[in-house]
C-alpha cells in the first residue's frame, strides 16, 4: 500500500507502456521460441561502466553464440561510450522496445536493483508473481552493510552474485534466498583491475550520499528548501572543512599531489555547495570524469561507507574510511553487517577530522603504504583473485536456464 501511495507520474506512463508492450511481447516470444532465437537482456539505465556493461562486452567477445542486448538511457553521460558496432545490440532504456525485450528475454540481468524499464511497475510484476522471468543481480559493488531492499522477499531474484567470500557467506545466511540462488563469482568489472595504472600524484575523495538529505521535492519552493537543507548539513560542512584544511593543502603542494573530489550522484547537482580554495583539489562532475578510471588511477582513496572502497582494496591500494556520522548513518540509512570498518586490516579508519588528516599525511609520506597484515586479510577476503569473474558469471547464469 505504501508503494501505491508513492506512485509518480512517470510510473503511470510506464503502466501505459507496459500495456502497449504486452501483445507485441507475446508475438515476439512465440517467434523466439519457434526460431530458437532466445536472448539475454542487460539493463543499467544511466551507466555504461558498471558490471553489466563489462559483462555485455565479455559476452560479445567471448560468447558470440549468446544473443544479448544492453539497455541504456540515450541521455546517459556514458552514451558516447557505445561504439557504432555495438549499436545493433543497444536498446533505449525505458521505451516500449525496452518493455518488449524485458518481457521476452530468457534472462534479465542488471548490476542495479532498479535496472529495468521502471522500478515501481517491475517491482509489482516481479515480487508479486505476475512475471516469472529469471533475473540475475550482478551487484553494483561488494555489499558491506545490510540493505534490506536486497533481501529475497523484496526482490525475488533468481541469482544473486557476490564479490567477496565473507560477503557471500553473509548474504547466503541473512538475505533469505533459497538454496542455489546465491553464488560467489566475483564482480565482472574486477576482471579489468589487474593492470596497475595508478598515478602516484592522484588521491581520490569519494564519499557516498546521505539519503536523509534529499527531501524529494518537486515544486520550486520544495527544491529551494532541499538546497538549503543540504547547504547547512553536516555532510557539506565536514567535507568543506576537510577540503580546505591548511595541513592537507600544504601536503598536496609540498608533494605535488592532486586530490580529486568526486561526490556521489545524489550530491552531483550540489557541487556549488563545496567551496574549494586550492588549485590542487579538483571537484569532479560525473559529466566529465569516469568513475572507474578515477578509481584505477588513484593511489589513495578516502571514502566513508561506500563499496567503491572494495575496488581500490581489490587493487591492493590504501583506503581510509572517514566516518563522522556513523550513528546517524546506521539509524537512517543502512544497519551494520559482517564488515567491521573499524577493525579491518584492509583499510585505515577515522571518525574525526584531525585523525583523517594525520592518516593522509602518514600514507602519502610512506609511499602509499597499506595496513599491517593487509595481504593476509586480502587473500581471505578475495579468495577469487583472477580475471575469470565474467566467465564464472556466464556459467552460473547458464546453470539456471
Amino acid at each position: 500500500m505504501k508503494r501505491l501511495l508513492n506512485v509518480k507520474l512517470d510510473d503511470l506512463k510506464h503502466i501505459l507502456l507496459f500495456l502497449c508492450a504486452i501483445i507485441p511481447a507475446i508475438v515476439y516470444k512465440l517467434y523466439c521460441l519457434i526460431t530458437k532465437k532466445n536472448f539475454w537482456l542487460i539493463s543499467e539505465a544511466n551507466e555504461a561502466h558498471d558490471n553489466g556493461f563489462v559483462f555485455f562486452n565479455y559476452l560479445l567477445k567471448e560468447q558470440k553464440n549468446q544473443r544479448v542486448y544492453y539497455a541504456i538511457n540515450k541521455k546517459s553521460v556514458d552514451w558516447h561510450k557505445i561504439s557504432e558496432e555495438l549499436k545493433e545490440n543497444i536498446i533505449p532504456h525505458g521505451t516500449v522496445k525496452h518493455w518488449i525485450f524485458y518481457l521476452v528475454a530468457d534472462i534479465n540481468i542488471s548490476s542495479q536493483k532498479g535496472g529495468k524499464p521502471n522500478a515501481a511497475v517491475c517491482y509489482l510484476l516481479e515480487v508479486h508473481g505476475f512475471l516469472r522471468n529469471k533475473r540475475v543481480f550482478l551487484q553494483h559493488g561488494v555489499t558491506l552493510n545490510n540493505p534490506t531492499f536486497l533481501h529475497y522477499d523484496n526482490t525475488k531474484m533468481r541469482l544473486f552474485l557476490t564479490a567477496a567470500y565473507p560477503e557471500y557467506q553473509y548474504v547466503l545466511k541473512n538475505f533469505g534466498y533459497p538454496n542455489g540462488y546465491v553464488k560467489y563469482t566475483g564482480l565482472c568489472r574486477f576482471d579489468n583491475l589487474h593492470e596497475d595504472i595508478s598515478d602516484p600524484s592522484n588521491i581520490l575523495l569519494m564519499p557516498t550520499w546521505r539519503n536523509w538529505l534529499a527531501l524529494n521535492g518537486h515544486t520550486d519552493k520544495e527544491l529551494a528548501k532541499e538546497r538549503k537543507n543540504i547547504e547547512n548539513s553536516q555532510y557539506v560542512r565536514m567535507y568543506n572543512k576537510l577540503l580546505n584544511d591548511p595541513k592537507l593543502i600544504e601536503l598536496l603542494e609540498k608533494t605535488k599531489k592532486n586530490l580529486f573530489f568526486y561526490p556521489h550522484r545524489g550530491a552531483q547537482k550540489y557541487l556549488d555547495k563545496f567551496d574549494i580554495k586550492s588549485k590542487r583539489i579538483i571537484v569532479c562532475s560525473e559529466l566529465e570524469y569516469d568513475v572507474q578510471m578515477l578509481l584505477r588511477k588513484t593511489s589513495l582513496l578516502i571514502t566513508d561507507y561506500s563499496s567503491v572502497s572494495m575496488d581500490v582494496i581489490y587493487m591492493k591500494k590504501p583506503v581510509i574510511f572517514y566516518q563522522f556520522d556513523e550513528e546517524k548513518f546506521r539509524k537512517h540509512q543502512y544497519s551494520e553487517s559482517y564488515f567491521n570498518y573499524k577493525d579491518t586490516n584492509l583499510a585505515y579508519f577515522s571518525d574525526s577530522h584531525e585523525k583523517t588528516i594525520d592518516i593522509i599525511q602518514y600514507v602519502v609520506s610512506n609511499n602509499f603504504v597499506t595496513q599491517d597484515n593487509f595481504d593476509f586479510e586480502h587473500k581471505n577476503f578475495f579468495k577469487l583473485y583472477d580475471t575469470k569473474n565474467c566467465e564464472r558469471t556466464y556459467f552460473e547464469i547458464c546453470n539456471i536456464l
